[in-house]
């Protein structure tokens, strides 16, 4: 645990010089960088100088005492990690420490070892919660990166997502974007041609019997407009990430391909084309279920007519 210590800085304050100058020495073949401070002015002071990873101090101190400078030090970072140490006899200091819910307590005189094993093991968090912040920090870069909207998220909360995703929402983060939506699934527009469902298990049943070409959603912005994505879902643990691609453009001049192909240019109605695939997926299904088909077919009487005396168009 020695190694996780040598990583880094502690401020030690401290007002009784022969305890000082005795943990002085052990301090410094444990840590990084040590700062020593013998009232909580002077800490502060050195805190607010050299942002330390640990603040390590006494209660009971002149000048300022220990909870006094916690509390300006939490002041300027909440999440600071403090440690007290304090004799059995300053219980009224005591009672004010424990209430601000700080990372350790260690009653004096306090066993080397034990302070070290426990300078350790808040070393090792510090380090680990730097790592996971650094990490994520690198990760949203990326992802902020891609053109497509990237999102992990259990199918009800969005636990972490690219930049391009809250933009399209017109929200900052996770916790703006579920103040406009309770659950994650309530973006998807509700729509034959697209995927959507009330439910996590329906969504991804939706999706794996869905031809790859067509796992298409649609999500309204924040700006008025509709968008449609094409969508991947990975499973990472219990969260899964989800890729979007917009395809709003392509689809919108696929469907109006469709609808020229499947409608006659001047009535609007279905054409021959689209009553021949109808017709034929009718007469499957009957052959299939072996079930009776029928087929009525209307005509208008002397419609010739008509065409000659008002023309084609009318």
């Amino acid at each position: 645990m020695k190694e996780y210590i040598k990583q880094v800085n502690i401020l030690y304050v401290e007002d009784e010089e022969s305890i000082r100058d005795g943990y002085m020495r052990a301090l410094k073949r444990y840590c990084k960088e040590l700062y020593v401070a013998k009232d909580g002015l002077e800490g502060l002071e050195l805190y607010i100088k050299y942002s330390p990873d640990i603040v390590l101090t006494d209660i009971n101190m002149p000048r300022k005492n220990g909870v006094e400078m916690a509390q300006e030090i939490k002041s300027i970072n909440p999440e600071q990690t403090i440690i007290f140490t304090t004799a059995h006899t300053e219980s009224e200091y005591t009672i004010k420490a424990l209430n601000m819910q700080v990372d350790g307590y260690l009653i004096k005189p306090v066993d080397k070892k034990k302070l070290k094993n426990k300078l350790s093991i808040v070393a090792k968090n510090i380090l680990i919660e730097r790592y996971n912040k650094r990490t994520n920090k690198i990760l949203q870069k990326i992802l902020d990166a891609q053109t497509s909207l990237t999102i992990l998220t259990d199918f009800k909360i969005v636990e972490f997502a690219s930049k391009s995703f809250y933009n399209l929402f017109g929200v900052q983060s996770s916790r703006d974007f579920h103040k406009l939506y309770n659950n994650f699934l309530d973006i998807f527009v509700h729509h034959k041609n697209y995927l959507d469902a009330n439910t996590k298990e329906e969504f991804l049943e939706a999706y794996n019997n869905t031809q790859k070409e067509d796992r298409i959603v649609s999500i309204p912005s924040s700006f008025g407009d509709v968008k449609v994505f094409y969508i991947e879902i990975d499973k990472v643990d219990e969260l899964f990430v989800l890729t979007l691609t917009d395809i709003t453009e392509i689809q919108f001049e696929r469907l109006d391909s469709d609808y020229r192909a499947t409608h006659d240019k001047l009535t609007g109605v279905f054409n021959r084309a689209k009553f021949e695939d109808k017709l034929e997926a009718k007469f499957q299904n009957a052959k299939r279920y072996k079930r009776d088909l029928s087929i009525a077919i209307l005509d208008i009487d002397f419609f010739k007519k008509v065409n000659d005396e008002y023309g084609h168009q009318i």
